[in-house]
Parts: C-alpha cells; structure tokens; sequence
C-alpha cells in the first residue's frame, strides 16, 4: 500500500547557507560547491558516488565536489547546504564529522526529528533558525577562514554578474594567482571557479523566484542566457531549475 506524505516544497536562503524541503526525482550525476546534509524526511533513501553501488540511508553529508547520484524513491527530502566561510561550519563538522571525500551516510534521530519538524509545523523564519542553531549545538573552537579568502568572496557577493579572472582577486587580496587558487580551495573545499558558480547559482535562484524573467536573471547573474543557466543549475544539483520553483510554495530569504 502506498503511503501518502504531506508535499511541500519550501526553501529557506541564508548568506552561506540554504535550508530546502520537498519531493524530489532521481538526481542525476552532479556535485556541490558546499557540503551537503541530505535527510530521508519519513523514509530511507538512496545515494550512489561516482557509480558504485547505490547505499541506503536515512541521512548523508557530500562534501563538496563529490560527483553523486540520490533516488529518494517518492519520498520528501530534506537537504542543507553549508558554506565554508559560513559561521554554521564549524558547527556542522562538530556535530556531524564527516569524510572530506566521499558519502557519509548514517542515521541520526534529532537531525531526522528537527527536519520532520520544520517540514511539518512550518514556523516562521525565526524558529527555524532556532530549531537548527538547537540542533547543531555551539562551537567549542571560533572557526573562521582565511580574511584574504574572505576578502575576496564578498567581492564576488558584490557583484554577482561579474566573472573576476582569479588573478584580479589575487591581486585585489595581495596574494600571487597561483597562491590564491592553492589557498581558495583549501579553505572553502572548491577550485574557484566552482565556487564563483555556485555562489552566482544562488543568487540567480534568489532573484528568479522573485522574478518573471530567466534570462534577465541569467544575464544579471555572469550566465550568457538562460539555457546557460539551466545547464550549470542542473551540473549543480540534478535538476531542472523549472521543476523547483515552478513548484514553490514558501521562499524564504534570511539576512
């Protein structure tokens, strides 16, 4: 017999973080420029790395750069990026200690129990906040990145539709090009280019859901169109942007 779940998509996006729920189809090969917690929300799931055999698991963490492949087999995932230079990092791999190369996949009942909730109550933005900031605890160490890495993200996040040749950053942070694009990946687990990606997939997400037109979005973002940015949305997470917020029912963006 066939179980009924309440279908909901929502999606919660905070500076460094991105909190979504909802149905999803398979997710074809692809791979994250954050690392990932995927939460099975009422039933294990399926997750396949670089072609092996499929595991099953109620929940997992990709770093990022992880090529992968999820079946949540009709069920409702629950999934949360983590950024690198975020302040929730440190948390996350205190709570959840994870290999920095592939899946890990386990079972957790207050991280399936704190998804649950958040899927099911729908509270508002302040509580949901509150109910992960319970879940993921408080940091023993202060975590923080490197500030010339720093620096040069929040250029990025200033100007979104600019694509800065890594050695306009480097030079904009006093760091040789080959040190920044050595030091880039090691403090945010991304070559630059991926991240100047994701961080304008992000963005383009934030602005589209809010707009009428893809390829004004695209362009304002650094994508030559909107096929431009269909395809390097699908390379990021498996899907069309058209499925997700064709379909969304609650957009929330949280300074």
């Amino acid at each position: 017999m066939l179980t009924a779940y309440p279908t909901h998509l929502r999606i919660f996006l905070w500076p460094g973080k991105v909190l979504y729920f909802g149905p999803s189809p398979p997710l074809g090969q692809h791979l994250y420029g954050a690392a990932a917690i995927h939460v099975g929300i009422y039933k294990p799931f399926q997750i396949r790395i670089n072609r092996e055999d499929p595991l099953a698991c109620s929940c997992a963490i990709i770093p990022p750069g992880v090529n992968h492949e999820i079946d949540f087999g009709n069920g409702i995932h629950g999934k949360m990026f983590v950024e690198m230079d975020s302040p929730e990092f440190q948390l996350l791999r205190q709570r959840f200690p994870y290999r920095t190369h592939s899946a890990t996949t386990f079972h957790d009942a207050g991280l399936v129990d704190c998804f649950r909730s958040i899927y099911e109550d729908d509270p508002t933005k302040g509580e949901v906040d509150a109910r992960l900031n319970r879940l993921l605890g408080e940091a023993s160490s202060r975590h923080a990145i490197d500030p010339r890495i720093q620096a040069a993200i929040e250029i990025m996040r200033n100007e979104p539709d600019r694509n800065f040749p890594n050695e306009y950053l480097a030079a904009a942070v006093d760091l040789s090009p080959s040190r920044f694009l050595h030091l880039f990946r090691a403090e945010t687990g991304n070559p630059y280019r991926r991240f100047r990606r994701w961080k304008r997939l992000l963005t383009a997400a934030g602005q589209f859901y809010h707009a009428d037109n893809m390829t004004h979005v695209a362009l304002n973002n650094g994508f030559t169109d909107s096929a431009h940015f269909s395809n390097c949305f699908h390379q990021s997470f498996g899907v069309q942007p058209s499925f997700v917020f064709r379909a969304i029912e609650r957009f929330e963006m949280i300074a």
